[in-house]
């Protein structure tokens, strides 16, 4: 896995969590367009304007956001938001 796509799967992971399920309402939430989203899901990476504005809109540091991703290109989500979500908090 690419850590493009790492960082994807890290945003559709707090994105999921955040009640936004499809690309497009990662797209409405960042303001940007559907093809851009399915773009990053393919592999082309963000800008790290776009980064700072995930992290902001889903209420998560760029920090726990990048340990995200790490977390899934190991074995899955390890961070203590990931964490949090697995039990449910």
């Amino acid at each position: 896995m690419s850590r493009h796509t790492a960082w994807f799967k890290a945003l559709v992971f707090i994105a999921d969590r955040a009640g936004d399920h499809t690309q497009q309402d990662i797209a409405a939430r960042l303001g940007v367009s559907k093809s851009t989203v399915t773009a990053w899901a393919q592999g082309t990476p963000p800008s790290a304007t776009t980064i700072l504005k995930a992290a902001a809109c889903y209420g998560v540091s760029a920090t726990e956001l990048f340990e995200i991703a790490y977390d899934v290109q190991e074995d899955g989500p390890k961070s203590p938001l990931a964490l949090a979500n697995r039990r449910g908090e």
